[in-house]
Protein backbone atom coordinates (compact mmCIF):
# COMPACT_ATOMS: atom_id res chain seq x y z
CA UNK A 1 0.00 0.00 0.00
CA UNK A 2 1.74 3.34 -0.96
CA UNK A 3 2.04 6.05 1.86
CA UNK A 4 0.35 9.60 1.51
CA UNK A 5 3.00 10.85 0.10
CA UNK A 6 4.10 8.46 -2.33
CA UNK A 7 0.49 8.72 -3.79
CA UNK A 8 0.70 12.49 -4.55
CA UNK A 9 4.34 12.13 -5.97
CA UNK A 10 3.19 9.65 -7.97
CA UNK A 11 0.27 11.45 -9.13
CA UNK A 12 0.37 13.85 -12.49
CA UNK A 13 0.41 17.95 -10.83
CA UNK A 14 -2.80 19.62 -10.71
CA UNK A 15 -3.58 21.50 -13.46
CA UNK A 16 -2.97 24.96 -12.82
CA UNK A 17 -6.02 27.21 -11.34
CA UNK A 18 -7.70 23.58 -10.76
CA UNK A 19 -9.89 24.47 -7.78
CA UNK A 20 -10.34 21.83 -5.12
CA UNK A 21 -12.89 21.23 -2.58
CA UNK A 22 -10.90 19.92 0.91
CA UNK A 23 -13.32 18.46 4.15
CA UNK A 24 -10.94 16.86 6.91
CA UNK A 25 -12.77 15.72 10.03
CA UNK A 26 -13.31 12.02 12.33
CA UNK A 27 -16.09 11.45 10.54
CA UNK A 28 -17.49 8.67 13.05
CA UNK A 29 -19.87 8.06 10.68
CA UNK A 30 -19.80 10.42 8.56
CA UNK A 31 -23.62 11.11 8.35
CA UNK A 32 -25.78 13.74 6.17
CA UNK A 33 -24.10 17.14 7.67
CA UNK A 34 -21.16 16.19 6.87
CA UNK A 35 -21.95 15.32 3.38
CA UNK A 36 -24.57 18.63 2.98
CA UNK A 37 -21.28 20.76 3.83
CA UNK A 38 -19.15 18.69 1.32
CA UNK A 39 -21.91 18.82 -1.32
CA UNK A 40 -21.90 23.01 -0.55
CA UNK A 41 -17.47 23.10 -1.03
CA UNK A 42 -17.74 20.79 -3.84
CA UNK A 43 -20.05 23.37 -5.95
CA UNK A 44 -17.72 25.98 -6.39
CA UNK A 45 -14.74 23.23 -6.99
CA UNK A 46 -13.54 21.17 -9.61
CA UNK A 47 -12.94 18.15 -7.24
CA UNK A 48 -13.12 16.86 -3.95
CA UNK A 49 -10.55 15.54 -1.64
CA UNK A 50 -11.77 14.24 2.18
CA UNK A 51 -9.50 13.24 5.15
CA UNK A 52 -10.40 11.33 7.62
CA UNK A 53 -9.24 10.62 11.08
CA UNK A 54 -7.19 7.51 12.22
CA UNK A 55 -8.58 7.61 15.55
CA UNK A 56 -11.68 5.15 16.97
CA UNK A 57 -11.64 7.02 20.05
CA UNK A 58 -15.09 8.86 19.80
CA UNK A 59 -17.34 8.36 22.78
CA UNK A 60 -19.66 5.64 22.22
CA UNK A 61 -18.61 5.19 18.60
CA UNK A 62 -14.99 3.86 19.02
CA UNK A 63 -16.04 0.64 17.23
CA UNK A 64 -16.02 2.53 14.09
CA UNK A 65 -13.14 2.13 12.01
CA UNK A 66 -11.48 4.77 9.80
CA UNK A 67 -12.08 2.35 6.59
CA UNK A 68 -15.58 2.19 7.53
CA UNK A 69 -16.26 5.68 7.27
CA UNK A 70 -14.00 5.67 3.66
CA UNK A 71 -16.12 3.18 2.77
CA UNK A 72 -19.19 5.35 3.41
CA UNK A 73 -17.69 8.60 2.04
CA UNK A 74 -17.52 6.40 -1.22
CA UNK A 75 -21.03 5.76 -1.07
CA UNK A 76 -22.16 8.96 -0.87
CA UNK A 77 -19.90 10.76 -3.09
CA UNK A 78 -19.88 8.06 -5.89
CA UNK A 79 -21.57 9.74 -9.52
CA UNK A 80 -20.66 13.15 -9.49
CA UNK A 81 -17.55 15.36 -9.29
CA UNK A 82 -14.00 13.22 -8.68
CA UNK A 83 -13.70 12.74 -5.12
CA UNK A 84 -10.59 11.35 -3.32
CA UNK A 85 -11.63 9.69 0.10
CA UNK A 86 -8.23 9.22 2.09
CA UNK A 87 -7.42 7.83 5.89
CA UNK A 88 -4.88 10.22 7.35
CA UNK A 89 -1.94 8.82 8.42
CA UNK A 90 -1.39 11.43 10.89
CA UNK A 91 -4.49 13.64 11.13
CA UNK A 92 -6.82 14.96 9.29
CA UNK A 93 -5.80 18.85 10.01
CA UNK A 94 -2.05 17.48 8.92
CA UNK A 95 -2.93 15.92 5.78
CA UNK A 96 -4.85 19.36 4.95
CA UNK A 97 -1.99 21.29 5.30
CA UNK A 98 0.55 18.56 3.51
CA UNK A 99 -1.91 18.95 0.76
CA UNK A 100 -2.32 22.62 0.25
CA UNK A 101 1.90 22.93 0.67
CA UNK A 102 2.40 20.42 -2.20
CA UNK A 103 0.20 21.99 -4.41
CA UNK A 104 0.75 25.48 -4.46
CA UNK A 105 -0.87 25.90 -8.27
CA UNK A 106 -4.28 24.83 -7.24
CA UNK A 107 -6.85 26.98 -5.31
CA UNK A 108 -7.98 25.42 -2.22
CA UNK A 109 -11.43 25.74 -0.58
CA UNK A 110 -11.44 24.19 2.89
CA UNK A 111 -14.52 23.40 4.90
CA UNK A 112 -15.48 24.83 8.30
CA UNK A 113 -17.67 24.04 10.75
CA UNK A 114 -18.59 25.66 14.20
CA UNK A 115 -15.07 24.97 16.17
CA UNK A 116 -12.94 24.35 13.63
CA UNK A 117 -11.30 28.26 13.56
CA UNK A 118 -8.13 27.11 15.25
CA UNK A 119 -7.11 24.29 13.67
CA UNK A 120 -7.36 26.69 10.02
CA UNK A 121 -5.59 29.69 11.79
CA UNK A 122 -2.30 29.02 9.99
CA UNK A 123 -4.50 29.65 6.41
CA UNK A 124 -5.12 33.38 7.78
CA UNK A 125 -1.79 33.80 6.41
CA UNK A 126 -2.11 35.39 3.03
CA UNK A 127 1.38 35.44 1.95
CA UNK A 128 2.34 31.73 2.34
CA UNK A 129 -1.55 30.65 1.27
CA UNK A 130 -2.48 32.77 -0.97
CA UNK A 131 -5.08 29.96 -2.82
CA UNK A 132 -6.50 29.28 0.19
CA UNK A 133 -9.78 30.04 1.23
CA UNK A 134 -11.90 28.58 4.07
CA UNK A 135 -15.72 28.47 3.92
CA UNK A 136 -17.07 28.81 7.58
CA UNK A 137 -20.22 27.02 7.73
CA UNK A 138 -22.27 27.75 10.44
CA UNK A 139 -26.05 27.01 9.79
CA UNK A 140 -27.15 23.70 10.94
CA UNK A 141 -27.06 20.92 8.64
CA UNK A 142 -28.10 17.78 7.54
CA UNK A 143 -31.41 18.85 9.82
CA UNK A 144 -29.03 19.53 12.91
CA UNK A 145 -27.86 15.92 13.16
CA UNK A 146 -24.82 15.83 14.81
CA UNK A 147 -22.87 12.23 15.28
CA UNK A 148 -22.63 12.95 19.10
CA UNK A 149 -26.15 12.64 18.98
CA UNK A 150 -26.17 9.46 17.08
CA UNK A 151 -23.76 7.67 20.11
CA UNK A 152 -26.62 6.31 22.17
CA UNK A 153 -28.12 4.63 18.79
CA UNK A 154 -24.87 3.56 17.65
CA UNK A 155 -22.84 2.34 21.22
CA UNK A 156 -26.20 0.03 21.61
CA UNK A 157 -25.80 -1.24 18.44
CA UNK A 158 -29.26 0.05 16.67
CA UNK A 159 -27.28 0.65 13.65
CA UNK A 160 -30.49 0.56 11.33
CA UNK A 161 -32.31 2.90 13.41
CA UNK A 162 -29.24 5.24 13.36
CA UNK A 163 -28.96 4.67 9.67
CA UNK A 164 -32.47 6.10 9.07
CA UNK A 165 -31.56 9.36 11.21
CA UNK A 166 -27.75 10.20 9.38
CA UNK A 167 -27.54 9.01 6.23
CA UNK A 168 -28.75 11.52 3.28
CA UNK A 169 -32.44 10.20 2.30
CA UNK A 170 -31.31 9.99 -1.57
CA UNK A 171 -29.06 6.65 -0.17
CA UNK A 172 -31.21 4.29 -0.83
CA UNK A 173 -32.06 0.74 -1.49
CA UNK A 174 -28.69 -1.34 -2.42
CA UNK A 175 -26.58 1.77 -1.14
CA UNK A 176 -28.32 2.26 2.21
CA UNK A 177 -27.54 -1.39 3.02
CA UNK A 178 -24.56 -1.36 2.62
CA UNK A 179 -24.05 1.28 4.79
CA UNK A 180 -25.85 -0.99 7.24
CA UNK A 181 -23.41 -3.69 6.63
CA UNK A 182 -20.27 -1.43 6.57
CA UNK A 183 -21.23 -0.65 10.17
CA UNK A 184 -22.58 -3.98 11.07
CA UNK A 185 -19.22 -5.67 9.89
CA UNK A 186 -17.34 -3.08 12.50
CA UNK A 187 -20.03 -3.84 15.38
CA UNK A 188 -20.10 -7.24 14.93
CA UNK A 189 -15.50 -7.38 15.24
CA UNK A 190 -15.40 -4.82 18.12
Amino acid sequence: MKTFREYYEDREHLRDNETVALLAGGFKPPHKGHLEMFTELLGDADRGVIFIGKKQDREGREWITPEASKAIWEIYTQGGKPVEVHIAPISPVKSTYDYVDENPNANIIIGAGPGDAARNKGFENEEKYPNVSIKNVVKPLGGGIRASKLAPLLKDGNIKEAVEKFVPDFIEGTNRDAVIDILQKDWDNR
